[in-house]
């Protein structure tokens, strides 16, 4: 029996079916990223991290969300057949993790040094704040999601989400306009 036979016996799940769910992982982060536009849920991420270091950060974020899901999808393969609740969870605790990791490379990846990482380290509390406020978690429960639902062949799901989140982008459009106009 070959050493890759004997680790899907040991883990039992399908070697397929698990790299089926890592395409499906990194799909789906873009999926995110297109649902997070049209929602407009990195509004305040633009206004607080401005120009490119935004783009360094939220690269930085989605490759580290990717590789984290990976990860987890790799270490332990029954993630495939846990509740929804359960990978949301998973998911949300991700996005977290990585949105702070994110903001700690930030500095460095620009070019600033590790002073300003060191700093940041220093407050937990603040981490913390930040973290939250970035947003990660939401990011995270969307690419579990995405990723279920593709992985699932669910495509309608993942269609009416993502109009979902047209409808909203063109209603929040529609009262700006409406606004604006009176």
């Amino acid at each position: 029996m070959e050493p890759l036979e004997e680790a899907a016996l040991i883990h039992d799940f399908d070697v397929l079916n698990i790299q089926r769910w890592l395409v499906c992982v990194w799909i789906s982060l873009v999926v995110c990223f297109i649902a997070v536009e049209l929602l407009g849920l990195d509004r305040f991420l633009r206004t607080v991290i401005e120009g490119r270091a935004f783009w360094v950060y939220i690269t930085t974020f989605f490759v580290l969300l990717g590789v984290g899901l990976s990860v987890s999808l790799l270490l332990v393969p029954q993630i495939q057949k846990f509740a929804t609740l359960k990978v949301l969870v998973l998911g949300m605790a991700l996005g977290f993790l990585s949105a702070i990791v994110a903001i700690l490379l930030n500095p460095p990846l620009l070019g600033k040094g590790f002073a300003p990482s060191l700093n940041a380290g220093r407050d937990p509390a603040q981490l913390l704040v930040v973290g939250v406020l970035s947003m990660g978690w939401i990011y995270g429960a969307i690419v579990v999601l995405a990723s279920r639902w593709l992985a699932r062949r669910s495509y309608l799901h993942l269609v009416y989400f993502l109009l979902a989140c047209a409808v909203f982008r063109v209603v929040e459009l529609l009262l700006a306009s409406v606004g604006r106009a009176t």
